[in-house]
């Protein structure tokens, strides 16, 4: 039976596809069959399907590039096809090997070179995180320095012991309201004297103003009431009382 082969030729400039020659071996030996495989290789077979040329042989022949070997009888005559003083598998291997390597390492290119854009990609991806996350990083710690009221040039380690101030300070704050608010009693009645408590309640609760006018009355009331007791107002009144008491009697 007619066994059908592909022998490639050495690449041009000019292909876009590697050349190649349709080999046809194990040519029937029969006459009719022979002519009627020689029909059905008519001439415009190798234009039909882009082969360079049709080559046919009565025996079989082996291309190196086609490992072929497994489907040939052992005792199977093998014809030598001869290029001058040279055998055309010793002439076409060489390049056809040539030409199976350079595909390769084209291939090989093309995979690399999708392999390094694909890094370079990444690389570019990486340097664009650590470009935002640096900025972002340098917004926040400006917004820290501008709402501590500090100089943009100090660095994380000032904003953190910046940070471990105001919250000293703002502990101590608490602890000195706290002490400013001790004792303090609500439910003060204008239409009677309060307690201490609600007094110290009321001054902590209005405007430093107003306590100023408090303390103003405060100290006026202490004013008279030394004047009344070094003046002894209270045994001027009793006797005046008394003197009263014994007009009235007579």
């Amino acid at each position: 039976m007619a066994r059908l082969q592909i022998l490639e030729l050495p690449e041009g400039a000019g292909d876009d596809r590697a050349p190649f020659v349709l080999v046809v071996d194990q040519m029937p030996t029969d006459d009719a069959a022979f002519d009627q495989l020689r029909t059905d290789l008519s001439d415009d077979v190798a234009a039909r399907i882009g082969a360079r040329a049709v080559l046919a042989f009565e025996g079989g022949i082996e291309i190196p590039a086609n490992d072929t070997s497994a489907y040939r009888a052992a005792d199977q005559p093998e014809t030598r096809v001869m290029l001058g003083d040279r055998e055309v598998a010793n002439v076409v291997a060489p390049d056809a090997l040539r030409m199976r390597v350079a595909n390769q390492d084209r291939d090989l290119n093309a995979r690399e070179a999708l392999i390094d854009a694909h890094r370079v990609e990444a690389d570019a991806r990486v340097a664009k995180f650590v470009d935002d996350s640096w900025r972002i990083q340098q917004e926040r710690k400006t917004a820290l320095l501008d709402a501590l009221g500090m100089d943009r040039t100090r660095d994380w380690d000032d904003i953190r012991n910046a940070a471990a101030g105001l919250r000293k300070q703002r502990d101590a704050q608490a602890t000195e309201l706290e002490q400013l608010r001790a004792g303090e009693e609500s439910g003060w009645d204008h239409s009677i004297v309060p307690t201490p408590g609600q007094y110290i309640a009321r001054w902590n609760q209005v405007t430093p103003e107003k306590r100023l006018s408090m303390a103003a009355e405060i100290i006026e009331g202490m004013k008279r009431s030394s004047e009344c007791l070094m003046e002894d107002h209270a045994g001027r009144i009793a006797q005046l009382r008394a003197e009263a008491a014994r007009s009235a009697d007579a």
